[in-house]
């Protein structure tokens, strides 16, 4: 059998196994209150942060909040595939489980962090919200059926969530980016050169 032969093959299994998992969700999880909740955790958090984020710091949480999607995303499918942890409930089939926590929950809940007492040291503000995280948010989501940590314990958690944090909290937090055209280099260099 020829490496495309075996890619076939893959490619057959995996579109047998789409349309179990569709049928499994469409008939077990579509529609149930673990559906709804995900759903809502999917969408009111950026609402919510629409309607009380700080307006002129929008762009710098955003950055921030980038970050925190794309890291969070990352390290969730590294989990994901080495049978650590899971999501059980899906919004939709097609995208991952874990992409409402990813590109809504975390991201969300840094950037309101970060804007929440912006004079507290954010060290400590990492760890509040590392702690919160691994010891609230993990053990409410494994008890309502939306998480499965499988072998990871919450506390493994704790560092990560550090991490992340306070490298979300340092982009939402630098000075200004500098300009990308060379004409205000030019002029920002001039200008500091008069001080």
């Amino acid at each position: 059998m020829s490496n495309l032969d075996k890619m076939r093959a893959l490619d057959d299994s995996f579109q047998i196994l789409f349309r179990e998992v569709y049928h499994y969700w469409l008939n077990n999880v579509f529609l149930t209150w673990r559906w709804w909740l995900v759903v809502i955790l999917t969408i009111v958090p950026w609402i919510l942060w629409v309607l009380f984020r700080k307006k002129d710091s929008t762009y710098r949480l955003l950055s921030a909040g980038l970050f925190v999607a794309l890291i969070t995303s990352h390290f969730d499918k590294y989990g994901y595939w080495l049978s650590l942890w899971s999501y059980p409930i899906m919004p939709v089939p097609i995208i991952p489980a874990h992409f409402p926590w990813n590109l809504t929950l975390f991201p969300v809940s840094v950037m309101a962090t970060i804007q929440f007492k912006p004079n507290i040291n954010p060290f400590f503000k990492s760890l509040a919200y590392s702690l919160f995280g691994s010891f609230v948010i993990q053990p409410l989501s494994v008890f309502l059926g939306i998480y499965d940590h499988k072998i990871w314990q919450h506390y493994y958690s704790v560092p990560f969530f550090i991490v992340i944090y306070l490298i979300a909290h340092y982009l939402a937090t630098r000075r200004e980016f500098s300009p990308l055209d060379s004409k205000s280099e030019a002029a920002n260099a001039k200008s500091n050169r008069q001080k």
